[in-house]
């Protein structure tokens, strides 16, 4: 292997980690508050990215300009809308996950049971969204791209993008957990639960807020992907 290939190599891994980081950051984040593994954090990364692509579909054509993409992009300011409305759809149907599902099992059902219901829900929520948007690939844009040469390594402008974007998202989510009182209730809840509420940590609102991040991440994550 030649130290060019190396570094495209690399780079590939690089970028493309930093669309898998946004989703196992989600993951990981529920996983620490709610302590059970979430299986049907996958289906959340699909609804965000199925649920961004509906109003581009639907109303493409009343975006007009919108819809043109944005040199040297791939993509407009429709998507960036779309991904807003995506990641309120993959928040509401995580919360109606918890209302429904996790939130009776909290507290009287052991980890275990709370990972096979998130099994059930997988499976539910991903024939779900076959119903709905079908098993065919559906795509943004078809836009054709020309890649840029970052010294000799051959990168998408929407790949830069993309990592611009992540490294945005994650600086702020670490300054939201370190700086800010529902940051820390969020860390005092994963770290001691019991003590935690001792001292007052109001955990219906914590979970919600977790839930929130989490499928938020997701769904954006979805999108970039």
């Amino acid at each position: 292997m030649t130290l060019s290939s190396l570094l495209q190599a690399i780079a590939d891994g690089i970028l493309t980690g930093a669309i898998l980081s946004l989703s196992a950051i989600g993951l990981s984040l529920t996983m620490g508050v709610l302590r059970f593994a979430n299986f049907s954090h996958a289906e959340l990364i699909s609804w965000g990215a199925y649920v961004t692509w509906a109003p581009i579909a639907l109303i493409g054509a009343a975006l007009g300009a919108m819809n043109a993409p944005l040199d040297p992009f791939s993509f407009g300011p429709a998507l960036i809308f779309s991904a807003i409305i995506g990641a309120a759809g993959a928040i509401l149907v995580a919360l109606l996950i918890d209302r429904l599902v996790f939130r009776p099992l909290r507290g009287r059902a052991n980890d275990l049971t709370l990972v096979f219901a998130s099994f059930g829900v997988a499976l539910l929520t991903r024939n779900l969204l076959l119903l709905i948007f079908g098993g065919q690939a559906l795509y943004y844009s078809r836009e054709l791209q020309i890649a840029l040469r970052v010294g000799g390594i051959r990168v998408m402008p929407d790949q830069i993008f993309v990592l611009l974007i992540t490294i945005a998202i994650v600086a702020a989510l670490h300054l939201f957990l370190r700086r800010t009182r529902m940051g820390l209730a969020m860390r005092a809840l994963a770290e001691n639960p019991t003590l935690a509420r001792i001292n007052g940590v109001n955990t219906r609102h914590v979970i919600i807020a977790t839930w929130v991040i989490g499928a938020g991440l997701a769904a954006l994550a979805g999108v970039l992907y």
